[in-house]
Parts: C-alpha cells; structure tokens; sequence
C-alpha cells in the first residue's frame, strides 16, 4: 500500500540526467542515464520531507539555538515543532533548541569527500546539546543526511563512516542517527548496540527512510518552551 507512494516520490527526486555528449544514435543513452549520478535538490526535498513528517511539525532553512546564544552552524535544514506561523522570522531566522525535532544534511550526490564533510557538520550541531541546560536525559537531537548516489557503495560508505569516528575519536552523542541514499540505501545507527546497520533497499528506500525518519519524530517533547530565556536585553522599564 505505502509502495507505490513512495517509489513515485523518490522517482521525482533522484531524476538521472545524461551529459551532452550522449548523443542519442550513439545507442548507449539509456545505459548511460541507469549509471550516471543523482544529484537531488535542497527545495524539492524540503518539500517532499514536509508532506510526510507528522501534523504539528515543520521543515525550514533554519539554524537551531539554545537559551545562551550558542548557534553551531552546518545544518542544511531542520524538522522543528511549529509555535506559532511567524515562529522563525521572530526568532530572527533560527529555531529555539526547545522546539528543534531534527537536523537535516543535505549530499547533493555523495562521494567520500561530502560525506565526510556531512559527518563534520553533524558533530558540530550536535554540540549544541553540550552547552543546553535542557536536560539531556528526554531530549535528543537526530540527525538525518539525505544524499543522492553517486555510485559510492554502500559498504565504502559504512567503512569511511567508522574509520572517520574511529580516527577523531568522536563522542557517540555527536554521531548521525540516519544517513539515506535515495534509490540505493541507508544507514542506521542502532543505539542499543552501538552499532550503524547498512541496507541496500533499492527503489524502496524513501519508504523505509519514513518509516526510521518518523520514529524519531514522532514522539510528544516534554520541554516547556520559555521564550524568557531568549530575550536578551537589559533595558529598564518605567513600573507604575
């Protein structure tokens, strides 16, 4: 049932284009689009991501925040509880930590050099949680890499993800939660092991990245939201 929905989708989004100088008499056009890379599109993700997350919640080119102004950089976008419509034009183009539900990187077509810069992105927001007063113990931050395949295997991916970890000695906090190559693969990480899981699940992928993305998301934050914290002003005010 949820099959057809979802090949459709991801159809759209890992579209093949063949360079010019695939003439169409040469006869291997059509072996050429099957090999040649997806590059996949920040907007057209954006959109596909906001139609199949749960009712309550957003998708925006934002960058999260905690109480004291900490604001890591590297995100390409986040899935964030909406306050409120105007919440991020008023808080000035960032998302408050409270209300953040997931951090989202975007890999064009991925090869070793972009992942591995994704995987440096990720630690970097991911510290936001260090500097949090937030208690740490009900909230988490997950962290999403969607790329498109650039015929990176899925096993060269796994190993480059664990010598990189390995290698900087990373805290495991700041690892990703979900790393999706659209029409290829994901990888997950299995907290209860502490280990990343890699399945090559075809043109079933974006079914199965719902599936993992919602199970992270769909859960009630218990944070209350105190916009106090975030005004940051010493102004002195008349009191009759």
């Amino acid at each position: 049932m949820l099959n057809k929905y979802f090949e459709d989708a991801q159809k759209k989004l890992t579209k093949r284009k063949v360079v010019k100088a695939d003439a169409p008499s040469s006869g291997k056009t059509k072996q050429n689009l099957a090999k040649a890379p997806v590059k996949i599109d920040k907007k057209e993700v954006i959109a596909a991501l906001s139609k199949i997350i749960p009712n309550g919640l957003s998708v925006a080119e934002a960058m999260p925040v905690d109480e004291n102004g900490f604001a890591p950089e590297g995100a390409d976008f986040l899935i964030y509880r909406e306050y409120c419509a105007d919440i991020i034009s008023i808080m000035e183009g960032y998302v408050p930590l409270e209300l953040l539900y997931a951090s989202c990187y975007l890999v064009p077509t991925i090869d070793r050099k972009l992942l591995l810069n994704a995987l440096g992105r990720v630690v970097n927001v991911k510290k936001i949680k260090q500097y949090s007063e937030v208690d740490e113990n009900i909230f988490r931050i997950p962290a999403f890499i969607i790329a498109g395949d650039g015929g990176y295997s899925i096993r060269d991916i796994k190993n480059d993800i664990l010598n990189y970890y390995n290698n900087r000695n990373v805290d495991p906090e700041c690892e990703f939660d979900l790393l999706v190559i659209l029409g290829r693969g994901i990888i997950v990480k299995d907290w209860r092991q502490k280990v990343y899981v890699a399945v090559e699940t075809l043109e079933d992928t974006l079914m199965y990245f719902f599936l993992l993305m919602n199970e992270y998301i769909d859960v009630e934050r218990r944070i209350e939201m105190d916009f106090r914290k975030y005004i940051k002003s010493e102004k002195n005010y008349k009191e009759y």
